[in-house]
């Protein structure tokens, strides 16, 4: 029999058996090194997580009550604090505000001292009115202590932001309307205790374990250091009331407190991830979730500007996993995280600015009530001058890069004042529409004048 040249070969039947096994074989591989990597996976994000409770942090939303709390030896203020922001948003309410500057929709601007203010006799009378409650928040704010508001973090993120935003803010308004009913009276004192009120006021906000916690925090402490720089050289007040103002601006540790968010944005991420249907990946996508915080965490030890760089860092490599196909899928809502942190961390860095700018503002004011001038530079400004706590040479360091903050002298006055988040020098300019392009510090005038006679609206 002849065998046609062109018939292709038919395979043996070993050769059949041996491509039956691999085909058997593939898969099962496949499926056993995936499972593997499952297990192993899984098993490391278990002993990630009780490595986290063991050392008292929380791994789940449930879990943040416990975490958010007043620690071990510090006062407990959140009965006297709640009653009196609860005490002044009911007063509030049982009339318009509608009328009034800073509380309510008068947008006219608020003249300094000395000039004719139109709706000073209203404003007088509404704080006034509000005298009892007004006295409770000083009481408040005259003790030392931290305070844990009645919200329930394990409802996530938004439950706990809506249930006390907006009382802060208005509470702020009032002292700040408070400060320019006392300045119009000649009150200095008056003007003092509401601007340590407001900074207390603003930390109250430092034991939540959630990020826009911050930016609240950072908002009202911005009215705070404002008022500062606002009546500064209006105020004769004494080198120990100016000591106070410091005291009071230094109590922010704002690092530790971002670190302290962060871990409750992990607990309360790692729940979020539970509800997605991310099949065998979880524990993957769960240890890139853990590893990015915990690299968001470590930054916050590192000195300024190290902490913005290592951020940054950790932006360019989840934007790279990004670019690639199937990481861009199965990291997708890690990688989104990583804009938050650095934008955090830029936050957080405009706070230690703010911070460090008004405190040595202060020191200048304090050099001039000693010298009879202000000072001609930074040096010129002795330790002890910038508050209780002597041996913080990072007070003239501006956190953005690390160099000497920014000293302006001219015929008004001199300016203290960092780079910011884009570390160019602008030459003081604060008033940016832009946060990225817009200088952070402060101003104090030559002449007993107000700095800015316009509302404040934070």
């Amino acid at each position: 029999m002849s065998i046609d040249p062109d018939t292709p070969s038919q395979p043996r039947p070993a050769q059949w058996s041996l491509l039956r096994k691999t085909l058997i074989a593939f898969p099962l591989v496949l499926f056993l090194a995936a499972g593997w990597s499952w297990f192993t996976a899984n098993r490391r994000v278990q002993s990630q997580l009780d490595a986290l409770q063991a050392q008292g942090l929380p791994a789940t939303a449930g879990e943040l009550n416990a975490f958010y709390k007043v620690p071990d030896g510090v006062p407990d203020r959140t009965q006297e604090w709640v009653k009196a922001i609860d005490a002044l948003m009911a007063a509030s309410s049982k009339q318009s505000m509608d009328p009034y500057p800073m509380v309510g929709a008068n947008l006219n601007p608020i003249p300094p001292p000395g000039l004719i203010w139109g709706d000073f006799e209203a404003s007088r009378q509404l704080v006034r009115d509000f005298d009892k409650e007004f006295q409770l928040i000083r009481a408040a704010a005259s003790v030392p202590g931290q305070v844990r508001y009645p919200i329930d973090c394990s409802l996530g993120i938004n439950a706990a932001f809506l249930s006390h935003t907006q009382p802060h803010r208005q509470v702020a308004r009032f002292l700040v309307l408070d400060a320019y009913v006392g300045a119009h009276e000649g009150q200095r004192v008056r003007i003092l205790d509401d601007i340590k009120s407001i900074i207390s006021l603003s930390d109250t906000l430092r034991g939540e374990p959630f990020l826009f916690s911050i930016y609240i925090r950072s908002a009202i402490y911005v009215v705070g250091t404002r008022e500062i720089e606002k009546w500064l050289a209006y105020c004769d007040w004494s080198d120990a009331e100016l000591e106070s103002l410091q005291e009071a601006v230094l109590s922010a540790r704002f690092e530790e407190e971002a670190v302290h968010c962060l871990a409750g944005e992990r607990a309360n991420g790692l729940t979020e991830y539970k509800r997605f249907t991310l099949g065998p990946f979880r524990p993957s996508v769960e240890l890139e979730y853990l590893k990015l915080m915990q690299d968001a965490i470590d930054s916050f030890s590192l000195p300024w500007p190290e902490v913005l760089q290592r951020q940054a860092a950790m932006t360019t490599r989840l934007n790279k996993l990004q670019k690639e196909p199937f990481s861009s899928i199965r990291y997708q809502e890690v990688t989104l995280l990583g804009p938050a942190i650095e934008q955090a961390g830029n936050n957080v860095a405009r706070a230690v600015a703010r911070q460090r700018c008004i405190c040595v503002l202060i020191a200048a004011q304090r050099f001039r009530l000693q010298h009879g001038r202000l000072p001609d530079s930074l040096g010129e400004i002795e330790p002890s001058q910038l508050g209780p706590g002597v041996g913080r040479p990072d007070l003239r360091t501006d956190p953005f890069n690390g160099q000497p903050l920014r000293f302006k002298s001219d015929a008004e006055g001199l300016m203290i004042y960092s780079v910011g988040v884009d570390q160019s020098d602008d030459g003081g300019d604060v008033a940016s529409t832009s946060p990225r392009k817009r200088d952070v510090g402060f101003k104090l005038l030559l002449k007993k004048e107000v700095n800015d006679p316009e509302m404040i609206r934070q």
